[in-house]
């Protein structure tokens, strides 16, 4: 037998020596092969077509959109409750030096929620 026709058994098998078995036919014998086997190719094509439009499409849409942050008046609480600062000076300087490492606070609030309608100032 060639290494083609050659199979392992799943683990529940009990003999150690049976590890390998001939399968009948093998998967290039020419007798296996029907027409329902080639519709079945053109289906798993088109599947396949289909997906990667989907992957696509998803990875465009992904890409396009914009980040989400917490609404304003939540960062402002956030921000009051975890750093305090009483400047626009003071909120850079902790931005700048990494203090805000989640995603959901802007580290530019005032154009963030400006461009929603939200800002009302520092």
């Amino acid at each position: 037998p060639t290494p083609a026709h050659r199979t392992l058994l799943p683990p529940t098998a009990s003999s150690a020596s049976a590890l390998l078995y001939q399968s009948p036919g093998g998967p290039d014998d020419p007798e296996q092969i029907s027409n329902s086997d080639e519709n079945s190719g053109l289906d798993d094509l088109s599947w396949r077509v289909n997906r990667q439009r989907l992957e696509e499409a998803n990875t465009k849409r992904f890409l396009k959109a914009k980040p989400v942050k917490l609404p304003y008046k939540a960062s402002q609480r956030w921000i009051q409750m975890n750093w305090n600062p009483k400047t626009k000076e003071e909120f850079r300087d902790l931005a700048d030096n990494g203090y805000f490492r989640t995603p959901y606070i802007s580290k530019d609030p005032e154009r963030y929620y400006g461009e929603r309608g939200e800002w009302i100032s520092w």
